[in-house]
């Protein structure tokens, strides 16, 4: 039995990058199948690796992250570890932390078993330094197939990162309020992570709080993410909006003008201004138009399409801005593009369309 003390896992880019390049590092070989599902349902080897590639790919892009395409490494958390290690079955064990920024490939080996007493759909993996782990999930005779397949890529994202998996749970709790799913996936992120990684868990932690209106609650999480980064640009961002919310908007937008120099203070930020810049400059500028402050607002959303000219929020923001003082040629320009990408595509699509109305409609 080995010490678990000394048991690490490595992890890096694998997941994001798989979200944003058509080359995967990712290698999931055809999955074994036994002939009796293939031929009764339809899922052969091939088309379940499939199936389980594109759903890791895709829960990396709807979990999306503002720390660029890079994902963490586990903290060496006798506790944090020994929990994983039981839960991931792994054999192998890291001689030491990789890098955070490495590269880490995984080679995947899917089989799926059938038994009296269900369906068991599982990996055997290895990471490009040799570490060997076994992941699966079960259900019943008549579980759904694409049900498994879910499972088993979302048990994979939280090994290789739990802060992934943990922003695709917060991303669907937060609309309802509900954070059933990712409050746990939060606390495990805080625990597991490395000490600079922790901030980024602590963000939504705080996210929490100020939508189930605990806004005293939010800023002291804000602030002991600051205390691990005193330039933690989103945190300063985040505890802005909570001091709005509790009437105090001078010093929430101080707080808001000061994320954006400190932007420009945070290594890691300067280098992912393109991941940065839409939630900070649309947090201040939209702040701005609930004020009454629209030319203020006008020149913080310029500002940041400048350093990210694609981000469909920004571009959202800035469209209704142009549509609210009639200017409906750039407000349609904006809405056009930001439809493309935006994660609720129905927002820049209703503005569009009283874009669209109004330019057509007829001068009195």
């Amino acid at each position: 039995m080995f010490d678990l003390a000394t048991l690490v896992f490595g992890a890096g880019s694998a997941v994001g990058l798989a979200a944003l390049l058509s080359t995967d590092p990712i290698v999931v070989r055809k999955a074994y199948v036994p002939l009796t599902v293939e031929y009764y349902q339809g899922y052969n080897g091939m088309l379940v690796s499939k199936l389980l590639r594109e759903r890791i790919r895709i829960i990396a892009r709807e979990a999306g992250t503002s720390r660029g395409d890079s994902l963490g490494v586990f903290n060496a958390d006798e506790s944090a570890i020994d929990v994983l290690a039981e839960r991931l079955y792994v054999d192998g064990v890291v001689d030491s932390l990789r890098e955070f920024l490495d590269l880490q490939s995984y080679s995947l080996d899917p089989y799926l078993v059938q038994s009296p007493d269900g369906v068991k759909l599982g990996i055997k993996g290895e990471s490009a330094d040799g570490q060997l782990f076994y992941l699966s999930v079960k259900g019943g005779q008549d579980e759904d197939i694409p049900v498994l397949i879910d499972r088993l890529a979302q048990l994979f994202i939280e090994k290789v990162d739990p802060y992934v998996l943990t922003l695709y749970y917060f991303r669907q709790d937060y609309a309802l309020g509900d954070f059933t799913k990712s409050l746990p996936m939060i606390e495990h992120s805080v625990r597991v992570l490395p000490q600079v990684s922790k901030v980024w868990p602590l963000l939504l932690r705080g996210r929490v709080h100020y939508r189930l209106g605990e806004y005293d609650q939010a800023i002291l999480t804000y602030q002991e993410a600051l205390r691990i980064d005193p330039n933690f640009p989103l945190a300063f961002a985040r505890w802005g909006e909570a001091l709005v919310a509790k009437g105090d908007v001078k010093g929430g937008l101080e707080k808001m003008q000061l994320a954006v120099v400190k932007m420009h203070q945070n290594d890691f930020a300067t280098h992912h201004l393109t991941s940065f810049a839409p939630p900070i400059y649309t947090l201040l500028g939209d702040h701005l138009v609930k004020i009454g402050a629209d030319e203020a607002a006008r020149g913080v959303y310029v500002q940041g399409l400048a350093l990210a000219s694609n981000d469909p929020l920004l571009q959202t923001s800035l469209g209704s801005l142009y549509l609210r003082h009639g200017q409906f040629d750039p407000a349609i320009k904006l809405l056009q593009s930001a439809l493309v990408t935006h994660p609720d595509p129905s927002v820049p699509r209703k503005l569009l369309d009283q874009a669209m109305a109004r330019e057509s409609a007829p001068q009195s």
